[in-house]
C-alpha cells in the first residue's frame, strides 16, 4: 500500500458516506451499494463493516467485509470448509475455530470490490485485500468468486489463489431483440431455448413482478428453495430462504419470479433481478415430485429460458445464472467462466495450507460437468447449487 493511500473503516454500511458510493464502481452486481445494503440487513447477527481506501485521487476501493465469529458463512462461502486444504481432521477443526472475513459479498457467486474506474485494477484489489488482513489480522481472509480480468497477478503477499468454481454467463450485448441474441448462439442453444419458449404457449408460468404480490407465495418459494439446499448439503430452513428471496427482489431495480406448474403446486421457480444493465438469476426452487409428474422441461425453462427472454427485453448486457447444473446452462448459450478466490490465512493458526493446484481443480471439475452431462441424457434432474 503507497504512504498516499488512507484506510478508513466504516463500522456500519449506514455509516458510509454517499460519495463513496456515487464515486465507485462495482465490479458486479453483488458489491453494488443496494446489494450490499440488502444483504446487511437480511441477517442482523452478521456484523458488517466496510472497508474503504483514500488516496491523492479520493476515494480509491472500497468493500463491505461480512464478519462471522463462533459461526461459519454457509458453505459456499466458508473458505475454510469449502476448499481441500490438504488438512488432517485436528487441522480442520483448528481452521474451524478461526474467525472469517468474507469481503465484497456472501451471496451471489460473482465476488469483487468497488474501485475507481481509471485506477490500477489489480494494484486496487491487492491494496483493498492488504488493508482487510492488516485490520482482521486473527481472521481467515477471503475474496472469492472473481472473474479471470479481477485477479491480480500476482496475488496480494500471503495470500493464496484458488480455482473456486466455474460459474455460467450469457452474453447479451444490450440487444433488446430476442432473435438477434439469438442468432449469436450455436445452433443446438436456439433450438433448445425455441424449445423451451414454445411451451409457454400452451402452459404459461405464473410471473411476479411486485413485491406485495411476491409475499403472498414466499411460503410456498421458501418451502422450494429448501428442496434445492437440501439436496445439495445445505441449511435448508424454509422461513429463512422464504426472507432471502425477498431480500434480493427488494434489492433490485426490476425483478421477476416465475411458477412453472400449476399455480398452487409448481414444479420449478426462479428469481430474476436486474440491477443496472446486469441481470442474474439468483435462485431456483424445485418440487421434485412434481418435476416427475410434469416434466423438466418446468426446471430447463424456469432456469434459463424465460428469464433469458426477459433479461433481453431489460436490455441487459449479460445474464450471470451462477454455478451449477451447467450442461443445462451451456446447452442453452450460457458461457462458462472459471471463477478465482484469494485466502489469507493468520499466522496464529498455525496451520499450512496447500492450495490444490488449477490444473487438478480443472481435471475434477471437468469430471463433474461430464457427470451432470451423463444425467441429463438420462433424463434426470440435476439441482443448481444456487
Amino acid at each position: 500500500m503507497s504512504d498516499r493511500d488512507e484506510v478508513v473503516v466504516f463500522p456500519t454500511v449506514e455509516a458510509v458516506p454517499d460519495d463513496l458510493w456515487r464515486t465507485l464502481a462495482a465490479d458486479s452486481l453483488y458489491v453494488t451499494p443496494v446489494w450490499t445494503q440488502a444483504l446487511a440487513r437480511s441477517r442482523s447477527d452478521v456484523p458488517v463493516v466496510v472497508v474503504a481506501l483514500r488516496g491523492a485521487h479520493g476515494w480509491e476501493a472500497g468493500a463491505a467485509v461480512y464478519l462471522y465469529a463462533g459461526h461459519e458463512p454457509s458453505p459456499t462461502y466458508d473458505p475454510v470448509t469449502r476448499y481441500n486444504w490438504g488438512w488432517n481432521e485436528s487441522q480442520k477443526a483448528a481452521a474451524r475455530a478461526a474467525p472469517r472475513a468474507v469481503i465484497g459479498t456472501r451471496n451471489g457467486q460473482i465476488g469483487g470490490i468497488m474501485r475507481r474506474t481509471n485506477g490500477d485494477l489489480h494494484l486496487q484489489t491487492s491494496q483493498l485485500f492488504a488493508a482487510v488482513c492488516e485490520q482482521f489480522s486473527s481472521h481467515v481472509v477471503a475474496l472469492q468468486f472473481l472473474e479471470p480480468q479481477l485477479v491480480p497477478q500476482p496475488v496480494p503477499p500471503g495470500a493464496l489463489s484458488v480455482l473456486a468454481d466455474v460459474g455460467v454467463h450469457t452474453p447479451l450485448g444490450g440487444s433488446r431483440d430476442l432473435d438477434e441474441v439469438l442468432r449469436g448462439f450455436s445452433v443446438n442453444a436456439r433450438r433448445q431455448v425455441r424449445a423451451d419458449l414454445r411451451t409457454l404457449d400452451v402452459d404459461p408460468p405464473v410471473t411476479i413482478d411486485s413485491l406485495d404480490e411476491l409475499d403472498e407465495h414466499l411460503l410456498l418459494l421458501g418451502t422450494m428453495l429448501a428442496n434445492v439446499e437440501s439436496r445439495h448439503g445445505n441449511p435448508a430452513d424454509a422461513h429463512a430462504l422464504a426472507q432471502y428471496v425477498r431480500h434480493c427482489a427488494a434489492a433490485a431495480d426490476e425483478f421477476r419470479v416465475y411458477l412453472s406448474g400449476p399455480p398452487d403446486a409448481p414444479a420449478a421457480f426462479s428469481l430474476l433481478i436486474v440491477i443496472g444493465r446486469e441481470a442474474s438469476v439468483r435462485v431456483v426452487g424445485l418440487d421434485y415430485h412434481q418435476l416427475d409428474l410434469l416434466g423438466t422441461y418446468h426446471y430447463h425453462r424456469a432456469l434459463m429460458s424465460i428469464p433469458l427472454r426477459d433479461a433481453v427485453r431489460h436490455g441487459a448486457r449479460r445474464m450471470d445464472s451462477g454455478v451449477g447444473a451447467l450442461d443445462a446452462k451451456l446447452q442453452r448459450g450460457g458461457t462458462p467462466v472459471e471463477l478465482t478466490s484469494l485466502v489469507r490465512f493468520p499466522d496464529a493458526t498455525e496451520l499450512t495450507p496447500t492450495a490444490p493446484p488449477p490444473s487438478s481443480t480443472r481435471v475434477e471439475m471437468a469430471a463433474r460437468s461430464r457427470a451432470l452431462a451423463a444425467k441429463w441424457r438420462k433424463g434426470e434432474v440435476v439441482a443448481p447449487a444456487h
